[in-house]
């Protein structure tokens, strides 16, 4: 059975492997490389070039649908309510709990940066 299994993974990686240049989708000057990705899925030239510029077309559409969909972002000030200190405990919920710390009114004038807590 793991004979198989080995089988079957290095299989899988030699196709991998060999797959691997001929999805390439970088060209030379960072544009998609249209005839590998073509030779990869099989389709006919003329289709491709009409549906690739199908999508040239719809992008600006779609990136202003999703720009319009994007909720905004709610900011809300929120007043410390607790300060505490994390302290390694062995009988605690993954070998650590909190303890009290200084009070709340410390951290009130101490500046923060973005995406701090």
């Amino acid at each position: 059975m793991n004979q198989t299994i080995l089988l079957r993974l290095a299989a899988a990686v030699l196709l991998g492997v060999q797959l691997t240049p001929t999805l390439s989708a970088a060209g030379p000057d960072g544009t998609p490389e249209q005839t590998g990705i073509k030779s990869a899925v099989g389709v006919d030239a003329g289709l491709f070039a009409r549906q690739l510029k199908l999508v040239e077309e719809r992008r600006a559409g779609w990136l202003a649908a999703a720009a319009s969909a994007t909720p905004k972002l709610l900011h809300k000030t929120m007043k410390p309510v607790a300060l505490v200190k994390v302290q390694k405990h062995a009988a605690s919920f993954q070998g650590w709990k909190m303890v009290a710390g200084d009070q709340p009114e410390s951290v009130c004038n101490k500046p923060l940066l973005p995406g701090a807590s």
